[in-house]
């Protein structure tokens, strides 16, 4: 009788230790920016756990690692079963806007209110409520038109090439059952129909879970875009270095430029291996504009461009003034005389709104932004 009691205490102390030691892995792996290994290590102890502390943890983390990957939809589904517990504010936070990004805006105000624990002042509030209060309130000078290309609700950048399409494609990922993307080229039949299928832009299996925001050099024989640095299965301690991912071994967004004639891909000499940089744009190949998380204490992404001298791209790093704020500023792109942009940190309706503005050059001959 007493081998059996201690048999099942050994066996009871083995299985706590080897899902303490997993989670442990799991959490490692989702502090670097390793989401889908993350996501694949929850999902299995989240299916086995009955002790109700620990599926909310497991939850949170699937929510929070889903969001990173914009599965927004999954996401949703795992902040639905821990709304109702205790969460730290930067969890609450995001959750608020992932209620927004899904147009839920009377759930996402209804959940702000009962957060007794949430830290919000007045001006947040505001900026939460906005939408209820202007939801009729919208520009209709835009036209939309919808195409028939399926991006499961996140178009991550494109690119025209005369008469083809570049952009991010979702492909379907069966052992993480989410999506990555990759760049493709799609012919276009007319104003809002593109083939179907298309073809890979970059040759080769897709080994990290993110390409997108494609943009050209304005002779054709570059592509320019955003891609994560490396793959969980490739990391190492003594390969840190190798792979140009952060000091922590952090999973980070770079921006790459893609020799078309030579099949190469080589890292631009911007990008750093502590901060995100990401999303660029090349105006009349003389500016390129992007951003980056590089100064900004929080993590967050401000707006910078470089310019071209000599037929290079100049290390000279300067910021957009008059364009950042407390949240992430992404996606710049102009067209005509016009300055778009997306922004979390402005007042709108949830997620990436686009906001537009004009160019200007200050008394120092930097670029300024000034809404219209």
């Amino acid at each position: 009788m007493v081998y059996k009691i201690i048999f099942i205490l050994y066996l009871s102390l083995t299985s706590l230790l080897c899902f303490s030691q997993s989670l442990n892995k799991a959490d490692m792996l989702y502090s670097k920016g390793y989401y889908p290994e993350a996501i694949s290590i929850y999902s299995k102890k989240e299916l086995k756990t009955t002790q109700l502390a620990k599926r909310t943890y497991l939850n949170q983390q699937l929510f929070l690692s889903y969001l990173e990957l914009h599965n927004d939809k999954v996401a949703y589904k795992y902040f639905k079963r821990i709304k109702n517990n205790e969460l730290e504010n930067k969890v609450l936070y995001k959750g608020i806007q992932l209620l927004r990004n899904l147009e839920k805006y009377e759930e996402a105000s209804d959940f702000t209110l009962k957060q007794n624990n949430f830290d919000l002042n007045i001006d947040t509030l505001k900026f939460f409520s906005w939408p209820n209060n202007n939801f009729n309130n919208y520009n209709d000078s835009y036209k939309l038109f919808k195409t028939n290309i399926k991006t499961h609700g996140h178009s991550i950048g494109y690119a025209i090439d005369d008469n083809k399409l570049i952009y991010s494609k979702p492909v379907k990922n069966e052992e993480y059952q989410t999506y990555f993307y990759d760049l493709f080229s799609v012919k276009k039949l007319n104003d809002t129909t593109f083939e179907e299928g298309g073809d890979k832009i970059i040759k080769g299996d897709l080994k990290v879970f993110y390409r997108g925001s494609p943009i050209f050099s304005e002779d054709k024989k570059k592509m320019y875009f955003t891609s994560n640095s490396s793959e969980a299965t490739k990391y190492r301690e003594n390969k840190i270095e190798k792979l140009k991912i952060s000091e922590e071994g952090e999973n980070i967004l770079k921006i790459f430029e893609y020799n078309l004639k030579t099949d190469s891909i080589s890292s631009l000499e911007i990008n750093g291996n502590n901060y995100h940089t990401c999303f660029p744009f090349i105006l009349k190949d003389s500016v390129m504009f992007f951003a980056s998380s590089m100064k900004n204490k929080e993590g967050k992404l401000d707006i910078y461009y470089i310019t071209k001298y000599r037929g290079k791209w100049s290390t000279k790093i300067t910021e957009l003034k008059g364009i950042n704020t407390f949240e992430d500023e992404v996606y710049p792109f102009v067209y005509g005389e016009t300055f778009y942009f997306s922004s979390k940190g402005r007042e709108g309706y949830g997620g990436m709104d686009v906001y537009k503005g004009n160019l200007r050059k200050n008394e120092e001959g930097e670029l300024e932004y000034e809404c219209e």
